[in-house]
């Protein structure tokens, strides 16, 4: 799966209006990107906190362009189980869909690229099931997820998770070395999270 043209995720699509970097007011008030760590979880959480607070603030200056999602940083409206190593979730508050995006960490030291962590897996299954028991979406019977998920020593991957009839699909985009601030891959990923 990528982020670019080629292999797209199958049930969610980027936002196509200009975003641009985030202004800030004073100078201090912008994010630090962080350093790296010998600890591969601070890095991971470390890397999701910033990514988190940095897509929040890119702008669209386009007001009547803004897409309908939010984010949430309570659990209990969702039905899910403990996931501390999520950070943020993202839905479509008016049109009732059950997709979701999840930003999360995972201490994993030294991923692969064909290779999961459990805990990335487990996040996806628990979003789902959590969201599959709303009582507003049982017409649903698919619950799509597309996890930004922070690994280890500053690596970056996105995961897009559904069931295609009676299994579970995870395709995943190939990591993404975020040791430097990019604005370019930010952009790319605050498209997807609107």
């Amino acid at each position: 799966m990528s982020l670019e043209a080629k292999s797209l995720p199958l049930y969610f699509s980027s936002y196509s209006y200009p975003i641009e970097e985030p202004e800030y007011e004073y100078p201090e008030d912008a994010e630090d990107w962080p350093e790296f760590d010998e600890c591969p979880y601070k890095n991971a959480e470390h890397l999701a906190i910033c990514l988190n607070r940095s897509l929040g603030r890119c702008e669209m200056p386009e007001a009547d362009t803004h897409p309908p999602r939010f984010a949430m940083s309570s659990w209990g409206n969702f039905n899910f189980q403990d996931m501390g190593c999520v950070e943020s979730v993202w839905y479509d508050a008016k049109t009732g869909a059950p997709h979701m995006i999840a930003l999360m960490w995972s201490e994993l030291a030294q991923p692969q690229n064909e290779e999961l962590c459990r805990a990335e897996v487990d996040a996806a299954i628990m979003i789902m099931h959590g969201r599959l028991r709303d009582p507003s979406l049982r017409s649903h019977v698919n619950a799509p997820v597309l996890l930004l998920s922070a690994i280890g020593e500053h690596h970056l991957r996105v995961i897009e998770a559904y069931f295609d009839k009676d299994q579970l699909v995870m395709r995943s985009s190939p990591l993404m070395n975020m040791r430097e601030w990019d604005l370019g891959w930010l952009i790319t990923l605050a498209r997807w999270c609107w």
